[in-house]
């Protein structure tokens, strides 16, 4: 678990050659002052090595996105899936 939590891997972001999605969640830091905007550019930040990669912030979702907001994960899935399947054709 140490060497999970202490390990930084973004140096390595840039070998990743695959179409990524990363889904993320700020409504539960609201009450400390963080915006979705401000919660948005630390995930950019943290994926900047990742060339295309694609962030997409739920305006209702806290950690778990799958049960906090299935509706828009799912969405989210399933529109990058349609996207790569088409750009792939």
């Amino acid at each position: 678990m140490y060497e999970l939590m202490t390990t930084d891997l973004r140096a390595q972001l840039n070998n990743i050659q695959t179409p990524t999605l990363v889904l993320g969640a700020w409504a539960a830091y609201a009450p400390y002052g963080a915006t979705r905007e401000s919660t948005e550019a630390i995930f950019r930040s943290q994926y900047a090595a990742l060339a295309g990669v694609r962030i997409a912030m739920s305006d209702s979702g806290y950690h778990f996105l799958m049960w906090d907001d299935p509706q828009w994960l799912q969405a989210q899935v399933r529109a990058f899936l349609q996207a790569d399947t088409v750009a792939g054709e």
